[in-house]
C-alpha cells in the first residue's frame, strides 16, 4: 500500500496541483531514450507548469537545490539531454551574473513573448 499524503480528515481530492504528462509524451522515442536524471528533471519542469507560464520554467540550481538536486553537473547534462530530445525548449538563454535560462515543455503552447520576457531575474 502506498503512503497517504492527504491531511487527516480529508476524504476528497489532494490539495494543490498535479502534473499531467500525456501518454504521447511518455510513449515517445524521445522520452524512452532519456536517462534517469533527464526524466527526473522533466518532472521538475512539469511541476512548475501552469496555464500561463510555459517558457518561464526554471532549471537553475537555486531553484532545484531545495527540491533535492545537489549536482550542477547532473543538472547541466540533464538539461542538455532534454533540449536535444526536443521535449524541452530553451526559450531564454541565461546570462551571468544572475539571469537564469528559461524553458518550455514541447507538448504545451508557449506563453506569449511579452509574458516570457519579464526580466528573468530568477537566479542561476
Amino acid at each position: 500500500m502506498g503512503r497517504d499524503y492527504r491531511k487527516k480528515g480529508d476524504a476528497g481530492r489532494d490539495a494543490g496541483g498535479f502534473v499531467a504528462l500525456p501518454w504521447v509524451v511518455l510513449d515517445s522515442e524521445a522520452y524512452m531514450g532519456l536517462g534517469h536524471a533527464a526524466r527526473s528533471l522533466l518532472l521538475e519542469l512539469a511541476r512548475q507548469l501552469r496555464p500561463d507560464n510555459n517558457g518561464r520554467l526554471l532549471a537553475s540550481m537555486n531553484h532545484l537545490r531545495p527540491r533535492g538536486w545537489t549536482s550542477c553537473d547532473t543538472v547541466h547534462r540533464a538539461k542538455n539531454e532534454l533540449v536535444q530530445s526536443g521535449l524541452v525548449l530553451e526559450v531564454v538563454k541565461g546570462a551571468r551574473p544572475n539571469r537564469a535560462s528559461q524553458y518550455a515543455v514541447a507538448w504545451v503552447p508557449v506563453a506569449p513573448a511579452e509574458a516570457i520576457h519579464d526580466g528573468g531575474q530568477h537566479g542561476t
